[in-house]
C-alpha cells in the first residue's frame, strides 16, 4: 500500500555563526494515497498538525491529521493559527462561502478572501466581497462596507485590526473601525 508522508526537516542553529548545526527530520505519515492528485498540504506552525483538501462524489472535504471533516462544493485558503491549534478555511455551499474555524461553520456570504489569524491566535479576521462592496469580518462582526479593502492585518500584540479601504475614489487606513485620512492611493502597510 502507498502512503502520504510529510517530512518536516528543523535546522537549529546552535550559536550565531552558523558552525554546530542541527538537522531533526521529523516522519508524519498522513494514511492511504488518494486515487487522485492531491492538494498542496499545509503545516501548522508548531509543525504538529498538517491539513489538506481530498475529493470525493464532486464533494471536497478537510483532512486534518487524518480526521474528515465536513463535504462542501468547494475548499479555499486553509490557514492554520500562530500557535497551531486552530485551522481555518473557507468552505463554498450552495453559491455561499463561510468560514470554518476547527468545523464550526460561520456565517454564508457571496465571497470571502483569505481570513488571518491574530498573533496570539486568539482572534480572527477576514474580508467579504458582497456585490461590489467589501467590509472587514472581526471576531464575527461585521465592518462598515467599502468600495475595497485590502491588506487586513493584526497588530502584533494582537490588540488592533487595521487595513485599507477606499470609498469614492479615495483611500485610507481604518483602525479598529475608525478611518484615517483620505488619499489618492495608500501604500499596503506592515504589522510587524
Amino acid at each position: 500500500m502507498r502512503k502520504i508522508i510529510y517530512f518536516v526537516i528543523l535546522l537549529s542553529l546552535l550559536n550565531g555563526y552558523g558552525s554546530n548545526i542541527q538537522l531533526k527530520v521529523k516522519e508524519i505519515s498522513l494514511g492511504k494515497l488518494p486515487s487522485k492528485q492531491m492538494s498542496p498540504i499545509w503545516v501548522s506552525p508548531d509543525n504538529k498538525k498538517v491539513a489538506y483538501i481530498e475529493e470525493s462524489r464532486n464533494k471536497e472535504f478537510v483532512i486534518v491529521n487524518k480526521k474528515k471533516g465536513k463535504k462542501y462544493d468547494e475548499i479555499y485558503g486553509i490557514v492554520f493559527s500562530p500557535d497551531g491549534k486552530n485551522v481555518a478555511y473557507i468552505a463554498k455551499e450552495r453559491n455561499k462561502c463561510k468560514v470554518v474555524i476547527n468545523g464550526k461553520e460561520g456565517k454564508g456570504y457571496e465571497w470571502i478572501i483569505i481570513p488571518v489569524f491574530s498573533a496570539d491566535s486568539k482572534r480572527f479576521a477576514y474580508i467579504v466581497e458582497k456585490g461590489r462592496k467589501e467590509f472587514v469580518v472581526v471576531d464575527g462582526k461585521e465592518g462598515k462596507e467599502y468600495d475595497g479593502v485590502k491588506n487586513l492585518k493584526f497588530s502584533p500584540d494582537s490588540k488592533h485590526t487595521g487595513y485599507v479601504a477606499k470609498l469614492n475614489g479615495k483611500e485610507f487606513i481604518v483602525v479598529d473601525g475608525k478611518e484615517g485620512k483620505k488619499y489618492d492611493w495608500v501604500s499596503c502597510f506592515q504589522s510587524r
